[in-house]
């Protein structure tokens, strides 16, 4: 899945990504951050879904979309 960071909160270590035509955020944990910087709003990315250690859906694998340079 695709979507763009909405909140990120780096004293606690998550955020909500937007994901276009769905209404609920999707949550993720800086556990699940492929990136070599942190998360910040407005960042596009790429995920896949899964269950944390209770069971809940939320974002994995979070990786950064790069933009192409032209």
């Amino acid at each position: 899945m695709r979507g763009q960071i909405n909140r990120y909160n780096v004293d606690r270590g998550f955020g909500w990504i937007r994901v276009e035509d769905q209404i609920q955020l999707e949550f993720f944990h800086v556990s699940q951050w492929n990136g070599s910087r942190l998360p910040v709003a407005g960042q596009k990315v790429e995920f896949e879904r899964g269950p944390d250690r209770s069971g809940r859906m939320q974002a994995v694998s979070v990786t950064p979309i790069i933009a192409e340079a032209n």
